[in-house]
């Protein structure tokens, strides 16, 4: 899924893979309520995100204390097809990516 993202500190766009996580900075303002931003959303033409199968979105996010976070891994959420080696990578991406641990930490 390709997206672009008119974030306060500047625009970001790319490509959403399947398996892949992407975390952006959207916070919450000094008065408590979250930031937000314009975000377009090009899906695959085989997927619907809500307008028809590969038809964009454009919508208003909203921010939050954790950012905001594009999840790539699909529905339902299975791994049992992959590979130790290839599940064990691909959870150290996620951890990475979403800055949960201290790096080197895991």
């Amino acid at each position: 899924m390709k997206y672009t993202i008119e974030l306060p500190t500047g625009t970001v766009s790319g490509t959403l893979n399947h398996l892949e996580m992407k975390k952006f900075e959207l916070g919450v303002q000094e008065n408590g309520l979250p930031q937000t931003a314009k975000a377009t959303f090009e899906p695959e033409k085989q997927f619907d995100i809500g307008a028809g199968k590969g038809n964009p979105v454009t919508k208003e996010i909203h921010g939050g204390i954790v950012g905001i976070i594009l999840d790539g891994r699909g529905r339902p959420f299975d791994l049992s097809t992959l590979s130790e080696d290839e599940r064990v990578k691909h959870l150290k991406e996620w951890m990475t990516e979403l800055d949960i641990y201290p790096a080197g930490k895991f």
